[in-house]
């Protein structure tokens, strides 16, 4: 009862004064929640890109985003290989796994996981055939009759098209529709 009495009249504390290091502390405060808030949206968009365009990624750690070798191996992927399967298949897994384990202490790391890292591995090759729409598009763009493409071509393709459905799902705000990413022109039509 005495407590809440002296905290309703608010002699509970005397004020202070704000001086410059207390004023310094709060700014550095702000900023600290300011940068923790655009790195925890920075990695939910990054999640929710990777759920739409390669999926299999993500299940390939517990914690992909904390995990140092998935971000390394990631890494490897995106800036060594530039995102392309056919190229890591010429590399091979020893090759492939090796250059994870250089990348490593960029991303803070010292102990390889070869169970990330396989998985990794296995997630590059599961993009195209178990994205319908995007398998429908490869196959029509590398078997039509007029401008048909290369394998290569082919990809660099696909890989715009996602650029741009990623684009239109993000700025927009709208779920994924195959038949607005272009799957109608490209697949058969039920009669």
């Amino acid at each position: 009862m005495l407590i809440a009495r002296l905290v309703a009249q608010l002699h509970c504390y005397i004020p202070e004064r704000a001086d410059q290091s207390w004023a310094r502390l709060r700014q550095l405060g702000a900023r600290r929640e300011r940068l923790v808030t655009e790195a925890v949206a920075c990695v939910q968009q990054l999640r929710d890109l990777l759920e739409c365009a390669w999926p299999g990624v993500l299940g390939a750690a517990a914690d992909p985003f904390g995990s140092m070798n998935w971000c390394a191996a990631l890494a490897v992927v995106l800036d060594r290989c530039g995102g392309a399967p056919e190229r890591l298949s010429r590399w091979g897994m020893a090759r492939f796994e090796a250059a994870v384990v250089r990348e490593l202490p960029r991303w803070g790391g010292s102990r390889r996981r070869r169970a990330i890292i396989v998985a990794a591995w296995r997630a590059v090759w599961g993009a195209l055939p178990h994205n319908p729409v995007m398998a429908t598009r490869y196959r029509y763009l590398t078997t039509r009759e007029h401008n048909r493409l290369t394998d290569g071509q082919a990809r660099a393709a696909l890989a715009a098209a996602l650029l741009r459905w990623l684009h239109v799902i993000t700025t927009k705000n709208v779920p994924f529709d195959a038949r607005l990413a272009g799957a109608a022109e490209v697949m058969p039509v039920a009669a």
